[in-house]
């Protein structure tokens, strides 16, 4: 699956637990959005009513901050994963460069089942808390 392209279900993967973590996540908690060339996901400032993580399957983005040089997003690659573990309002424009398929994690259904597991105590559930907290202290540096 696509999520596998991230750091973190790799780390999931490891284990029973962990892989059924990643199918709930895909069964209930990702989607898919086709975009055209000009099509804009979100431009600086927005918090969104449902925030996701997009993950590029097929073709390229490009995100452009304010007074800042634009990166091109491709295939394999993610964008707001800061969604996944906090309130977020973007810094940046996220826009089509040709058409473009992504895969979309929902934020609140994956916090969800984040949460149930984290009730269960169980090994994932310490590596799923571990890496939120590596995330969140390398993004406030």
């Amino acid at each position: 699956p696509v999520v596998h392209w991230h750091p973190l279900f790799d780390i999931l993967s490891s284990c029973d637990t962990g892989r059924q973590l990643i199918r709930q996540i895909c069964h209930q908690a990702m989607s898919t959005l086709l975009l055209a060339d000009g099509d804009i996901i979100f431009d600086d400032g927005e918090t969104s009513i449902e925030p996701k993580m997009y993950i590029v399957v097929s073709g390229s983005l490009q995100y452009t901050r304010e007074g800042g040089d634009p990166l091109i997003l491709g295939a394999q690659e993610w964008v707001a994963e800061p969604v996944l573990w906090t309130n977020w309002k973007h810094h940046g424009k996220l826009m089509a460069t040709g058409d473009v398929k992504l895969a979309m994690l929902d934020a609140k259904t994956f916090q969800d089942l984040s949460i149930a597991l984290r009730k269960k105590r169980t090994g994932v559930a310490l590596a799923l808390l571990r890496y939120a907290a590596r995330y969140v202290q390398a993004m406030n540096e």
